[in-house]
């Protein structure tokens, strides 16, 4: 993705649709995604539930779609960038969560875990709202091609459960800081029926 224009210049995901090509890499992107995603929502069911089950299930539902729906539509470009931001906040989410089953010196798993809380304000609440979703809005209103289309509106309104999404998990996210470092408690999972469980860290999203 890193060659990608449209990761710095967003607008450019909707010029000329939906004639995009896809290349080799986009697709293996797309498809690895969606089995991984799809594999989630099977999966879940049989995991422990805790308070954010509805949520995951929602988030499972809602990815699928945007990818089912982008890749049907010839929206790929702003699909890629979904996956991208998703993935960006996963990779230290999971490697903070290692280094905590792992009983790693609290000093590492603090910095992780501060780069991951960064990273996911930059790409869940900045990056994502104003360069995805606001851009696609504009284009869904503004475009006699796509603003009388069904799926069009569809996309737009999955791409905003989403960043509902994003904000909910936030809410946790800024719990667990408050009780960790306010009251002194360990960064614990807020997802847990029981809040004082010493359950694994904020996973507060999506695998």
């Amino acid at each position: 993705m890193a060659d990608k224009p449209w990761l710095r210049d967003t607008y450019l995901c909707f010029t000329n649709l939906p004639f995009h090509p896809v290349t080799l890499d986009i697709w293996r992107y797309y498809m690895v995604e969606l089995g991984f995603y799809a594999s989630q929502l099977m999966t879940l069911p049989f995991d422990e539930k805790r308070k954010d089950y509805l949520a995951q299930m929602t988030h499972h539902v809602v990815t699928i779609g945007l990818l089912v729906g982008s890749w049907t539509s010839g929206t790929i470009r702003v699909g890629s960038l979904v996956l991208l931001v998703h993935d960006c906040a996963d990779i230290f989410l999971q490697l903070a969560k290692l280094l905590r089953y792992f009983k790693s010196p609290a000093a590492t798993f603090q910095k992780v875990f501060v780069v991951f809380v960064v990273t996911w304000i930059l790409t869940r609440l900045v990056y994502f709202p104003l360069y995805i979703n606001i851009p696609a809005t504009e284009t869904a209103r503004n475009n006699p091609r796509f603003s009388s289309c069904f799926v069009s509106k569809a996309l737009i309104f999955l791409l905003w459960s989403l960043f509902c999404l994003h904000l909910y998990w936030t809410v946790l996210l800024f719990r667990a800081i408050y009780r960790a470092v306010v009251l002194k408690r360990e960064v614990e999972d807020n997802r847990s029926e029981d809040e004082d469980s010493d359950s694994d860290e904020v996973d507060k999203k999506s695998e």
